[in-house]
Parts: C-alpha cells; sequence; structure tokens
C-alpha cells in the first residue's frame, strides 16, 4: 500500500475491524518517523465520515512550539478543553483537532486520565475519534511521548514503512504498545518506498550493460514504461 485512499480494500478492512467494529477512539502510530501515520490516520477518519458517522480527526504528533499561536485555530490546554479548537470547516468528512503546545501545555496533556476526559467527555459527540500519534516508543520531538498517547485510546493501529523498519525496530513497537494495556488491532505495510516490479526489472537489465549495453538499456526502459509492471497493489 502506497497511498491510503478511504476507497480502498485495504482502508475498508481495517475501518471494519476498528471504527465499524465499534470503536471509538483508535489511535496510528509506527515504530519509525515518515511512515505514513497522518496519510493512513485520515483515510480512516475520512472513511467513518463517509459512513455518516460523525467524526474527528486528533493531531497529537506535534512538537514543542515556543510560542503557538492561537490564530493557528490548535488546541492549547492551558487555555481549556479541546472542543471549542475543533476546525470543523476543513473540506473534508471529519472535523480536525491539532496539538499546538508549548512546555507548559505538553506537561499539562502528558496525562493519561486528561485524555481519556478530552476524548469521552469533551469530545462525547463524536461517534468516532482517530488519533495521529507519533512514533513509538521514541517520539522526540513529539509533545506527546506515544505511550500516553496509545493509553488514552481503545486500540491502537501500527503502519510500518517497507525496506526501512527493522525487526528491531518492530519488536520495540511491539513490546511499548503492549506495556500500555491498549489492543494492537492492526499492522499495515506501507510500500511507498518499495521498488516496483518495473524497476527491479529495469534494475536487474542494467547488469547486462557492460556485455550488450543497447539490449541492458532497451530492456530497462521498457520494463520502466510499463504501466502494469509499475502499478502498486
Amino acid at each position: 500500500m502506497t497511498g491510503f485512499d478511504p476507497s480502498t480494500l485495504e482502508i475498508e478492512r481495517l475501518f471494519a475491524a476498528t471504527l465499524g467494529h465499534g470503536l471509538r477512539t483508535v489511535g496510528i502510530t509506527a515504530p519509525l518517523w515518515g511512515s505514513g501515520t497522518t496519510s493512513l490516520a485520515q483515510a480512516l477518519a475520512a472513511r467513518s465520515g463517509l459512513a455518516s458517522q460523525k467524526t474527528l480527526y486528533v493531531d497529537l504528533s506535534t512538537s514543542v512550539q515556543k510560542e503557538p499561536s492561537l490564530a493557528a485555530g490548535g488546541w492549547q490546554p492551558s487555555q481549556g478543553g479541546p472542543a471549542a479548537c475543533v476546525h470543523e470547516d476543513n473540506g473534508q468528512p471529519y472535523d480536525t483537532l491539532t496539538l499546538h503546545a508549548n512546555l507548559a501545555d505538553a506537561m499539562r496533556v502528558r496525562d493519561i486520565d486528561r485524555l481519556r476526559i478530552a476524548f469521552n467527555s469533551d469530545l462525547i459527540h463524536y461517534r468516532s475519534i482517530v488519533v495521529d500519534l507519533p512514533p513509538v516508543p521514541h517520539s522526540n520531538p513529539a509533545a506527546l511521548p506515544s505511550n500516553i498517547g496509545i493509553s488514552a485510546c481503545e486500540a491502537v493501529v501500527l503502519v510500518n514503512l517497507v525496506g526501512a523498519v527493522t525487526d528491531e525496530n518492530l519488536s520495540d513497537a511491539y513490546e511499548a504498545i503492549q506495556a500500555t494495556g491498549t489492543p494492537l488491532t492492526g499492522l499495515v505495510l506501507n510500500d511507498r518506498d518499495a521498488p516496483t516490479l518495473g524497476e527491479e526489472m529495469a534494475r536487474e537489465a542494467m547488469r547486462l550493460r557492460r556485455v550488450f549495453p543497447w539490449l541492458a538499456r532497451r530492456l530497462s526502459k521498457q520494463a520502466l514504461s510499463s504501466k502494469l509492471l509499475n502499478t502498486r497493489p
């Protein structure tokens, strides 16, 4: 999976196993930064919204800011609850809430009970909440440690970037999630950076370039120009 389109079978299966199965707060995390958690979280939120479920996408992956701007429409815990900071008119089938925290705000929000109250009381009018979380277990420079965000959710989904994540990364992430007590309900493989079949064939064809340079170039060009060989599932 490369892009996360809410209409794809993969997102449909994830929705059916989480929000479509009665869960209300689902966290999306990864072993590494840049694994595609935001794209997946937004696609899942969109799928929920398209099912006529009032849905909120919450971004808790932001870093500590020296001077958060009130004009940015983000949630600053020191200024009050999250409900008044929700961005509703964003052109998507879901509303958005983004944590904009300075150091003092970050200390306030690093409280599992406070987050649970935010999700289950302040934001109770939402049928579904999808939480975009920083990597686990190494969350820096995010304002909120991932284990706290995970603990406040009913379930968590782990996104793994193919070709980047190692067995050690995956093991560390799994153990950290287990320690929170929150069930791991999904494992998503993001092959965004993995080569297509056409790219692999082109690479192999170029091994012939010293003996048959013209043939190597021709085969490589054909492999790269093939729509079938370069279409990701």
